[in-house]
């Protein structure tokens, strides 16, 4: 069985290629996060006037020594303890795990900065973008993550928080691709049987 796990990153700038400033993941069952902000990636003269205003004051976290466990991380570290505590993170997860993101041109890019070497071995090496080419699911999709990020008062541009986001959305198109006929030929696709791994 597949775990789907949902990415989201936040990088210095967004019109060329930046760096990492921080990543947040959460697998489809909602009880297992990752939350990072590096510590040695980036520099504030780096940054775009965007990032300096919307995401580094939502920085957050405690320093990695503060931080138990690796079930639920949430903690400041440099790329190297990034590398080693989410390469843990995907071990204790024994199924193969396909990530999902809104943005994989971005997202991906950036997460693969994380393991120049290679990926975990139970990585699925190619991600999948939430949004796949139907407008209804789009404009669905974007409706219930507003709404989401409205009543659970998640905040936008913090790298977890929008990650849970993407995973309500991914939730919403889900359902409706599992029980209405309408997408039927959508459910290889979201059930990663296209990728056979079933």
């Amino acid at each position: 069985m597949t775990i789907n796990v949902f990415l989201d990153t936040e990088f210095t700038e967004l019109s060329k290629p930046g760096s990492l400033v921080s990543i947040g993941l959460i697998n489809e069952l909602g009880d297992r996060t990752f939350y990072a902000e590096l510590t040695d990636t980036f520099s504030r003269p780096a940054c775009s006037e965007f990032v300096l205003r919307n995401v580094l004051p939502l920085l957050d976290a405690r320093p990695l020594a503060e931080w138990p466990g690796h079930e639920n991380i949430h903690a400041k570290m440099s790329l190297a303890e990034t590398r080693q505590h989410l390469q843990q993170w995907f071990a204790d997860q024994v199924d193969p795990i396909q990530i999902w993101c809104d943005s994989p041109h971005y997202d991906w890019f950036y997460f693969q900065e994380i393991f120049p070497a290679g990926f975990p071995s139970s990585l699925i090496q190619t991600p999948k973008s939430v949004f796949v080419g139907d407008s209804l699911l789009k404009e669905l999709f974007e409706k219930k993550v507003v709404r989401e990020y409205r009543v659970r008062r998640l905040i936008r541009h913090h790298a977890l928080q929008d990650a849970m986001a993407v995973r309500l959305g991914w939730l919403e198109i889900k359902s409706l691709v599992t029980t209405s006929n309408q997408f039927a030929g959508l459910l290889p696709y979201f059930n990663n049987l296209d990728l056979g791994q079933h």
